[in-house]
This record gives C-alpha cells, structure tokens and sequence, in this order.
C-alpha cells in the first residue's frame, strides 16, 4: 500500500516508486504527488526519490482501481481534506464526476450531466442552502455508482473528511 499524502484528484492512479521509475523509462508522464493537493511532472528518474509518492494520469477511470490505490493508513480514501466549504466541495465533486463519467453505464450519463449542470448552475450563487441541496444530490448519486463493499460519505476527522470506506458486511 502507498502512503498517503492528501492528493485527491481521481484522476491519477497512485504508482510505487518502482512503478514510477519504469513507467518513466518507457515514457509515461509520471507526477510526483504532494499534500496539498498538487502534482508536479518528473522528467528524470533521479528525481523519482524513495520516499515519495507518484501517479500517473488514467485516461480510464477505472472506480475499482481507484480504491485500491489511494487507500490511507486505515483503508479508507479521501475525497476531502478538512473542508466543510460547500463551494470547495462542490468543485471536487464536479471533478471527480467528470473523471468517472467515461466508467458509468450509458443509462446514467444523462443523470450525470444534469448533476453537473446544477453544480455548475449553483456555483456563483450565494444561497448555501441550495448549495447544500445540490450536495446532497451529488451525494446520493455518488454512493450508487460506488462499487460495491464500499460507501461514501462523512466519515473521518469529525465529520469534515468525505472518505470512501469499505462497508461493514452484518450477516445474519
């Protein structure tokens, strides 16, 4: 498991630094990743260093593959990093629906664009409430297209992290 240094964007898919030294050298863009949320683009494999982490860009979103490579410390995945500001949130949900979109069955894509359309409508707009009305939708909508075992919401830091967690299965 790679260690994880609060990058969120969907769509980069976590390497090891093996993976990012050989990807390099047949090529590949490889990005090394940091905690506030940037990335910047390696050019030589003697800046890939031991300690760090690394991504390369995924030109398929695949949700599965997503997962398991961005887990933390504790299996779950961060979406957000300490932030109850509706707009920053709405922005990352706006991202991370655009990066999903090719993944998602063709029945869904025109529930997709609607979301977007109202997160893009609500965007400058100053009434919260319907900020926060809009969130919600992004929310549920979020939570069915996420693979099964897994659930998102907020779940970690008091409620100020949105994370993806694995479910806990209760069998009878």
């Amino acid at each position: 498991m790679y260690k994880y240094v609060g990058y969120v964007w969907p769509g980069m898919l976590r390497v090891s630094v093996t993976e990012a030294k050989k990807l390099l050298r047949r090529g590949a863009a490889v990005y090394r990743l940091y905690s506030d949320n940037t990335e910047g683009a390696v050019t030589e494999v003697g800046e890939i260093e031991k300690d760090g982490e690394y991504g390369v860009e995924c030109k398929e979103f695949s949700f599965n593959n997503y997962l398991a490579s961005n887990q933390d410390s504790s299996g779950a995945v961060v979406f957000s990093h300490g932030t109850d500001d509706i707009d920053d949130l709405l922005t990352l949900m706006k991202e991370f629906l655009e990066c999903i979109r090719p993944s998602l069955r063709e029945s869904l894509q025109d529930a997709l664009d609607m979301l977007i359309k109202r997160i893009d409508k609500y965007a400058e707009t100053e009434d919260v409430q319907t900020k926060q009305c809009v969130w919600r939708c992004a929310e549920t909508f979020l939570n069915g297209v996420t693979p099964m075992g897994w659930k998102f919401g907020a779940f970690a830091n008091n409620g100020l992290d949105y994370v993806f967690i694995k479910e806990e299965r209760v069998t009878a």
